[in-house]
């Protein structure tokens, strides 16, 4: 926190894209970057965690705990690579299907109201919906699971 930029720049290089690096000592690294994101204050700007955090993507058992905090943090930026790498190699894992599913189901209801009480849909919100329905095409059964359980506020 009190290096701000310059020490998340120190953390992504021998932490984050170190696949050497053990899963516990990558995942308390992951753990700060959630930490900086509640109770940093303003100290590094949220671009700058979320860029940090979408390097852990290349982390195929930390993708689904990634995509869950990149969509609590409404980066949306990730929608067609997660797309890509739905049912993919390392990522062809259920939870991580899932974890797509519910990012998608996310980012296509993150609308704002317009005035006089309109809805106002940014392009991530369709896009979002869009890719929902794709994968709802491909993958009904995963959808649907995701679905069942998935609250949002």
């Amino acid at each position: 926190m009190l290096k701000r930029d310059k020490g998340l720049d120190v953390l992504d290089k021998h932490k984050l894209q170190n696949k050497k690096i053990p899963f516990s000592e990558t995942f308390a690294a992951m753990q700060a970057l959630r930490f900086m994101w509640t109770y940093g204050t303003g100290k590094i700007a949220p671009e700058r965690l979320q860029q940090s955090m979408r390097i852990l993507l290349d982390r195929p058992e930390m993708a689904d705990l990634v995509i869950a905090d990149l969509a609590r943090w409404k980066d949306w930026s990730l929608q067609d690579k997660l797309m890509k790498m739905y049912g993919e190699g390392e990522y062809n894992v259920p939870s991580v299907k899932r974890a797509i599913v519910r990012y998608m189901l996310v980012s296509s209801k993150d609308v704002t109201n317009g005035g006089g009480g309109a809805v106002a849909i940014p392009p991530h919100a369709a896009n979002g919906q869009k890719l929902l329905d794709e994968l709802r095409k491909k993958d009904p059964k995963t959808v649907s699971e995701a679905e069942r359980f998935f609250v949002v506020p």
